[in-house]
């Protein structure tokens, strides 16, 4: 290695730090050691169920950020003009290991003018809801390219229902609510949480005008599986 080569390593890298951290850094390829993140609860979170139970000896397994739509059908049975959920659609990226805020990569995933990139997160399940008695129920698979409960093995998919719900904490007229999901068939996850969500919510009544009307409205949000 040529004192050339050195300093000019050293000037590009526009080192600040003494020169044994910077040899240190380029001739150790010892990655570090991934970022620990946890879901940042509201300190009432738990009086709506979003706090993993007792009984769970659980870790985080993926931290995923979703990007999709919230799917509504209008009704107008009742007299009144009304929304009804029909579930959601998402693909999820793996961000377990992001050095970003994971909480600014969800609101990035909907914001067009969020300096914070995708690209760089790995496409790894697709979530939707599926039949399941006694109504649809919402799933999860990490094999997007199998077609839902067939050929998958139950460690590919998890399929869950809602143990928990509150209201967003940041304008909860346009962000869906954060949820808690617990496992009822597969082996992806025991509980999964929803957090950090960004718009999503139906829309106006008003605009429910025939029934049958479809709505999809693009959200973004934090999925956190926990096995």
């Amino acid at each position: 290695m040529s004192i050339i080569w050195i300093i000019s390593l050293i000037i590009l890298a526009g080192v600040s730090s003494s020169p044994v951290d910077f040899f240190r850094s380029v001739c150790d390829p010892t990655s570090p050691s991934p970022p620990h993140h946890v879901p940042r609860f509201p300190k009432n979170a738990s009086d709506y169920n979003l706090t993993i139970p007792n009984d769970l000896r659980v870790t985080l397994r993926y931290l995923a950020v979703g990007v999709g739509t919230q799917n509504y059908t209008c009704s107008l049975i009742s007299g009144k003009p009304t929304w009804n959920s029909l579930g959601a659609m998402a693909q999820l990226r793996d961000i377990s290991n992001t050095l970003e805020d994971p909480a600014l990569v969800s609101n990035a995933a909907i914001n067009p003018k969020a300096k914070i990139s995708l690209t760089p997160y790995k496409p790894i399940a697709m979530h939707y809801f599926v039949p399941h008695e006694p109504l649809a129920a919402p799933g999860f698979f990490f094999e997007p390219s199998k077609k839902p409960c067939s050929d998958v093995t139950k460690e590919e998919f998890v399929i869950v229902s809602k143990i928990g719900a509150m209201s967003s904490p940041n304008h909860p007229e346009r962000n869906v609510p954060w949820l808690a999901l617990k496992q009822i068939e597969g082996d992806a996850a025991q509980i999964v949480f929803r957090t950090d969500t960004h718009l999503g919510v139906a829309p106006s009544p008003q605009t429910c005008l025939a029934e049958g009307k479809g709505a999809n409205m693009r959200y973004s949000a934090l999925y956190w599986f926990y096995d």
